[in-house]
């Protein structure tokens, strides 16, 4: 549940690659969200606890067989961060097998499916951050190895609230 007073609300999502290409990093991906998350709580700028909200969309490549295309956990009070550690813990790197990956699918799902996240409503005035950690580039932008002919463009939908912008560097 949201702060009912004027504080500012952060909601900070982790779009995490779980493809077979991170499987060196995947612990340190988890490590880096449990660190980030450690820093801001203890910045002392957060008016409460339960001011920051962390959620996670894990993704994998729709090539082969996956157990998931997209793994959402909910937005979750950073005072529960139990529950965000223990879905992170149990996240394994599987699948690809080409170079780019489901990077489009994955960032739409969590801008603008269903709100599957929870992100708060444009009223609460709720800053929301993504993260996304990747070793991969998209689908869809002519990368050696791509076995999608997709336009990465019209894999986006504009959301509601503004626009999104992908770089990759």
């Amino acid at each position: 549940m949201p702060p009912t007073n004027n504080e500012q609300l952060l909601d900070l999502v982790f779009v995490l690659d779980c493809t077979g290409s991170m499987g060196p990093y995947i612990r340190a991906a988890e490590k880096s969200i449990n660190d980030i998350v450690a820093d801001i709580r203890n910045s002392n700028k957060l008016a409460s606890e339960s001011a920051l909200r962390v959620g996670v969309q894990a993704y994998r490549d729709a090539d082969g067989f996956v157990e998931f295309l997209t793994k959402p956990h909910p937005l979750t009070p950073s005072n529960k961060i139990a529950e965000v550690q223990n879905f992170l813990k149990h996240l394994g790197a599987v699948g690809g097998g080409d170079g780019p990956e489901a990077v489009a699918t994955a960032l739409d799902r969590t801008l603008n499916d269903k709100n599957e996240l929870g992100w708060l409503p444009a009223s609460s005035a709720a800053h929301k951050i993504i993260v996304h950690i990747t070793d991969a580039p998209p689908h869809g932008i002519k990368e050696e190895g791509d076995s999608k002919l997709l336009c990465l463009a019209s894999e986006l939908r504009t959301g509601t609230e503004g626009c999104c912008r992908i770089s990759y560097r």
